[in-house]
């Protein structure tokens, strides 16, 4: 059973780990999903705090670029860099990534 930090952080937080899923849509639906309504400056902003510039810069359509289901496009670092991003324009009060998963999830409940 996972402790009840994890369990209400999945609810209210950020959640980035390992191998985050990105879906067969563009960068700016891919980032959008934590937060529907946000504008493109909104996503354009979390992008540039996840320092996703160069990801985007090299991209043919930039924002708009479409990307497969296992982030055809990317490398695993630039996925995680994108997730970060999602969590980040969800402003969410907790975010929670592997690294400071791992000593949670070695103890005991």
């Amino acid at each position: 059973m996972l402790p009840r930090l994890i369990l209400m952080s999945l609810w209210i937080g950020g959640f980035c780990i390992q191998n985050n899923r990105l879906f067969k849509a563009s960068i700016l639906e891919n980032v959008r999903v934590s937060r529907p309504k946000a504008t493109r400056e909104q996503v354009m902003a979390a992008l540039m705090a996840a320092q996703c510039k160069d990801i985007l810069d090299k991209l043919p359509d930039g924002l708009d670029t479409q990307i497969g289901t296992e982030g055809t496009y990317l490398s695993g670092g630039e996925q995680q860099r994108i997730a970060l991003a999602r969590a980040i324009l969800k402003d969410a009060p907790i975010v929670l990534t592997k690294q400071l998963l791992l000593p949670i999830l070695r103890m005991r409940c």
